[in-house]
């Protein structure tokens, strides 16, 4: 049977808030509930919430510009729809398996390619649409994919060492 630690003692921060509660907050699980282990938050309360309303600065300003974190979509977000981009709206992931050469094997007997995966807008694009990005946040979001797509650039112009170097 596979070794599993003793739960931690769970610290609060400086904002009152545990690492697994701020962990739930942020992407609406933790790692120790996916290992079995009660929430951080009493699932018939409105704790989280009552949590996400007083700690809702603190936990924003831990996002990248563009994100918001699972609380935000779950009780502050106006309702929405996002929209598909390419692909196919009707492909059940569950009803598949996939080969080595990109093929999808669907139960209903259609065979699939990547290409019909459906593709839906981003966070980003979904708050740009939804005029919910404050000017300073887009231009912070756009400025770290410039910055992104500069680092990828370095690593992919990295000089690789032939025989003839040596």
């Amino acid at each position: 049977m596979p070794y599993r630690p003793k739960k931690a003692i769970q610290r609060k921060n400086d904002h009152g808030l545990t690492e697994e509660q701020t962990e739930f907050l942020m992407q609406g699980f933790t790692m120790n509930t996916l290992c079995g282990d009660p929430p951080p938050f009493d699932p018939d309360s409105d704790d989280a919430e009552r949590a996400w309303l007083k700690h809702r600065d603190y936990l924003m300003a831990l996002m990248p510009p563009g994100f918001r974190p699972w609380a935000w979509w779950n009780w502050e977000c106006p309702k929405f729809e996002r929209k598909l981009l390419s692909g196919d709206p009707d492909f059940d992931h569950s009803m598949t398996y996939a080969t080595h050469n990109g093929i999808f094997f669907c139960k209903d007997g259609k065979n699939r390619t990547e290409k019909d995966l459906p593709v839906y807008e981003s966070d980003y694009q979904l708050l740009t649409r939804l005029k919910l990005l404050s000017d300073e946040e887009a231009e912070a979001y756009e400025q770290a994919q410039a910055d992104e797509r500069e680092r990828r650039k370095k690593i992919i112009q990295f000089p690789i060492e032939t025989e003839e170097d040596l």
